[in-house]
């Protein structure tokens, strides 16, 4: 096999103009003819890149742009996540393997280049085989989530397992009409900013069988059963796909698209699962729990990264942690779905007394988030919490509304988990992260071992 060139070939634009483009030729070489693999260019945003100088390419090799999708699968079970990537080409989607490392660029939306090993509709990701492309951005954070969005609930089984392990009448009270519903809780987290709707649809009976957990060809066939029975899915802004539980799928709970419209459920009809999977397709990451030790010795941060490990699902105050009973979504959180105001986030930068309010009830003056900055491009970020509503329906001796709760987190432009701090560093058998997490009144939290040291005592809580 020999190494492909590239080659140039003249193109007529509109006016006449004689231009020029690069083509990335990829096929089977026998004799003097050229076997071409579709697909044979590369698009989506742009021509094939080339490869890097005397990189060979076998009949299996591709360069493809397009759109990078990334989805998280929860198993809430097992405290994992399952990511997958799916790179969007106008030719189909692809499926991108990365072998044991993530990749390093990992941001839904993103417009990227891949370079692979394509078998059937799966490439595998050659070293340093994907980057940003230049003429696209890393798409971290998505727009504001607000207004009046439209949910389709799509009841869907298959060809070897026809149960139907809920009622239609059922799902659309999990997600609209039931006091605590998703539907309920994205107006009470967004103060009213975001109001959900929609209708359930199914069960439809798909030709595919569950032998295996193609997610996708099931979203496909469900699309095309409910067209088939008169239903305009183009009215909704996003679709859930609910089926009995599928033993293939690695995924236990359920799926999301990050900044996407699809998410799915394995077996589980209930609010935790489907507003945690809305809140990946609103672009909200994990909710984790962060444990550190020195010299075995329990501390709030670390100096050493390396000595901390984190609960993927470790914070029980958000849908994105480890509810039930799911509560309503942290400051950070809100403030990345742009619900809080400029005037909500105070950045410390001096010593001195600071006032925090409840991130329950809407004030748009008040400061809800205060941020003390952790390293370049994360910060310590302090919450206040008070007895409210549905979900936060703490009673007044939780340590949480008796004090702050810290989490260490990103710029609200970055997709990345959020991690709750161990602030109070209680041993007790039992003791959970609910009761650890909160700074009580009156009690200072240990020094936090990071640039700057900063030492947090909560005065007065109300």
């Amino acid at each position: 096999m020999d190494d492909w060139s590239l080659g140039r070939v003249a193109l007529e634009r509109s006016g006449g103009r004689e231009g020029s483009a690069r083509l990335l030729l990829v096929g089977t070489l026998l004799g003097g003819s050229l076997s071409l693999t579709p697909p044979v260019l590369a698009s989506g945003i742009g021509a094939a890149t080339a490869p890097s100088a005397g990189v060979p390419f076998d009949a299996t090799t591709v360069t493809l742009q397009g759109r990078l999708d990334v989805l998280e699968g929860d198993d809430f079970t097992h405290g994992r996540t399952i990511d997958t990537y799916e790179l969007v080409t106008d030719q189909g989607s692809y499926e991108l393997s990365f072998g044991r490392q993530e990749p390093e660029v990992a941001a839904s939306g993103s417009f990227v280049t891949v370079r692979g090993a394509l078998a059937g509709s799966t490439i595998t990701v050659a070293a340093n085989g994907l980057t940003v492309a230049a003429s696209g951005a890393a798409a971290t954070a998505g727009p504001a989530i607000t207004g009046a969005k439209r949910l389709a609930v799509i009841l869907i089984n298959f060809s070897d397992n026809t149960s139907q392990p809920f009622t239609p009448a059922f799902a659309a009270g999990v997600a609209f009409t039931n006091a605590d519903s998703a539907a309920t809780y994205y107006s009470e987290s967004s103060w009213g900013k975001v109001t959900l709707s929609g209708d359930v649809f199914g069960w439809y009976t798909l030709p595919n069988t569950s032998e295996t957990c193609d997610w996708t060809g099931w979203a496909n066939a469900a699309d095309a059963a409910a067209a088939a029975a008169g239903v305009n899915l183009g009215t909704y802004d996003y679709r859930e796909y609910a089926f009995p539980y599928v033993s293939s799928c690695t995924w236990v709970a359920g799926e999301g698209q990050v900044f996407g419209p699809l998410s799915w459920s394995n077996g589980e009809m209930d609010n935790r699962v489907m507003a945690h999977e809305l809140g990946h397709n609103f672009g909200l990451a994990h909710a984790s729990g962060y444990i550190c030790i020195d010299a075995g010795q329990l501390v709030a941060l670390s100096a050493t990264t390396a000595n901390c490990t984190s609960d993927e699902y470790g914070d029980p105050f958000s849908v994105m942690g480890s509810s039930p009973p799911i509560r309503g979504l942290t400051n950070f959180e809100r403030g990345r779905l742009g619900w809080l105001t400029a005037a909500n986030t105070l950045d410390i930068t001096t010593t001195g007394v600071y006032t925090l309010a409840p991130v329950e009830q809407y004030n748009p003056t008040g400061v809800q988030a205060l941020r003390i900055a952790h390293g370049s491009s994360s910060y310590e970020m302090l919450e206040f919490r008070q007895p409210y509503g549905t979900f936060d329906s703490f009673s007044t001796s939780d340590p949480v509304v008796n004090g702050v709760t810290v989490r260490l987190v990103p710029s609200y432009d970055t997709y990345a988990n959020t991690q709750i701090i161990d602030t109070t560093l209680w041993t007790l058998p039992g003791a959970t992260i609910a009761r650890r997490a909160c700074v009580p009144t009156g009690s200072p939290m240990p020094r936090l071992l990071r640039v700057g040291r900063s030492t947090i005592r909560c005065l007065a809580s109300w």
